[in-house]
């Protein structure tokens, strides 16, 4: 869910070119927790913040061609 989460909001920040990368960050973190929050499920600032970079590098990256 984590996962998911994070692929969806990172497009969405990476066009707010008005706030550092570390707002934009920080923005990923605390949707990523108040989603979950509403799930009643809950993970660490450190789990989560691996998966914004992990889904931030996954949108970077090109789609493999077939």
């Amino acid at each position: 869910m984590a996962n998911e989460l994070a692929g969806a909001i990172i497009p969405e920040l990476a066009k707010m070119t008005e706030l550092e990368p570390q707002q934009r960050k920080a923005e990923a973190i605390q949707f990523i927790n108040q989603h979950l929050k509403t799930l009643g499920l809950s993970l660490t600032d450190e789990t989560i913040a691996a998966k914004v970079e992990q889904a931030y590098h996954d949108y970077q990256r090109p789609p493999k061609q077939s």
